[in-house]
């Protein structure tokens, strides 16, 4: 007689398979599982192909195998829309910034001629999520 053993890990993929998608911190919630543990899991469970992560400005979300299946049968749908209006928060964040030495100076210079050329190509429908990824990591490095 075969006995059903289940692990923490195991409830982790039935959750997000339920959910379909939930973001790393729900999860944790639900689950009594410090985020930090979840994470590492996550990164292993999306190598492995059986969830994956996804990012939504910085808050991880894990989305089952199903649901990525889908999305990658509709094809690429981009919302320019809305990464016009991430550009347009991060632009109006880093406009009130004062840096006072002269290296945040730079790096805001920097920042705002690339959200500049950001702004041409999503106009474009030419943007790439790298680029976007891009400019969210730098910006969250020039916030320090």
């Amino acid at each position: 007689m075969a006995a059903n053993i289940t692990t923490a890990v195991d409830s982790l993929v039935k959750l997000v398979n339920e959910k379909g998608r939930i973001s790393l911190d729900d999860a944790s919630k639900e689950l009594g599982i410090p985020g930090n543990i979840l994470n590492e899991w996550a990164s292993f469970l999306d190598q492995e192909k059986i969830i994956h992560v996804e990012y939504n400005f910085t808050t991880p979300y894990l989305t089952s195998k199903e649901r990525n299946d889908i999305k990658k049968n509709l094809g690429p749908m981009v919302d320019y829309e809305m990464i016009e209006r991430k550009i347009e928060v991060i632009e109006a964040r880093l406009i009130k910034e004062q840096p006072a030495d002269e290296k945040k100076i730079k790096q805001k210079e920097y920042l705002l001629k690339e959200i500049k050329r950001l702004k041409e190509l999503t106009k474009k429908k030419k943007i790439t999520k790298e680029e976007l990824e891009k400019l969210i990591n730098f910006y969250n490095i020039f916030r320090g």
